[in-house]
């Protein structure tokens, strides 16, 4: 059975408008993406490329160096660690944080009552509110991370594997974001507190994350790392959907 059902539909087209009118949820759901996908790896890539004509940047990590990153030049450290690192904290922070406009302060503003009384489910304006961050995250994150991928190409810096490798850490981060938001909905109770609790969500995944690229080759480190971010993201849902009532929601 579809969750995308008539109603849901109609809901997700009410909270993309909302999203739209909502100033500090378009300049959160633009800035992070943006810095994280196109301008640090920017930043980076130039810096290498300032090196490399000053005659540095051509050798070779040393073995004391975390393993992950042992035996890459700097261009491969940027590449390999840094870059799949940003992709994959713009996918987590992004839309998690958008959620807090779209499910806490409707909450904290009293309105969600009013989605209550229409004939619909508990279950249809969740859905609804992920299903309109996620497409709002889509929209903003898959030209960035297109701009990010056609600048390593161009310089050289990796081959269209890594490309993919990206795309699928961008989606599983994405993907875990909107089910740790499923959480976010039944935990907090106003704006403030969803910061702290997003927050505390998020902390393990994002060490998780460094952990990973740093420890792990570069052959596997992001199939790998999207394989855990959709793991802890199945996780979460599990426990929202075993939790999720109208008391909990409301209250």
């Amino acid at each position: 059975m579809s969750v995308l059902t008539p109603e849901v539909r109609v809901l997700v087209g009410k909270e993309i408008r909302q999203l739209l009118r909502s100033r500090g949820a378009l300049t959160t759901s633009l800035i992070l993406p943006v810095l994280f996908l196109v301008v640090v790896p920017a930043l980076e890539y130039f810096s290498f490329g300032t090196g490399s004509r000053a005659g540095r940047g051509g050798g070779t990590l040393s073995g004391v160096s975390p393993p992950g990153l042992t035996g890459l030049k700097p261009i491969g450290v940027v590449t390999y660690y840094l870059v799949p690192m940003f992709t994959a904290l713009a996918g987590v922070l992004m839309p998690s944080v958008t959620a807090i406009y779209t499910i806490v302060q409707e909450r904290e503003r009293k309105t969600v009552e009013l989605l209550v009384a229409l004939p619909v489910r508990l279950t249809d304006i969740i859905y609804a509110k992920l299903a309109a961050t996620l497409l709002i995250a889509l929209a903003v994150m898959l030209p960035l991370i297109t701009v990010q991928a056609v600048g390593a190409l161009v310089l050289g810096a990796a081959g269209p594997g890594w490309v993919a490798g990206e795309l699928l850490l961008l989606g599983c981060a994405i993907a875990c974001s909107i089910c740790v938001s499923f959480v976010l909905a039944l935990l907090a109770r106003d704006f403030r507190t969803s910061q702290q609790i997003n927050g505390f969500l998020l902390m393990p995944i994002l060490i998780l994350v460094n952990a990973v690229l740093l420890v792990l080759p570069p052959a596997v480190k992001v199939p790998v790392l999207a394989a855990l971010l959709l793991l802890a993201g199945a996780l979460a849902l599990t426990v929202a959907v075993r939790r999720l009532t109208f008391e909990r929601y409301l209250s």
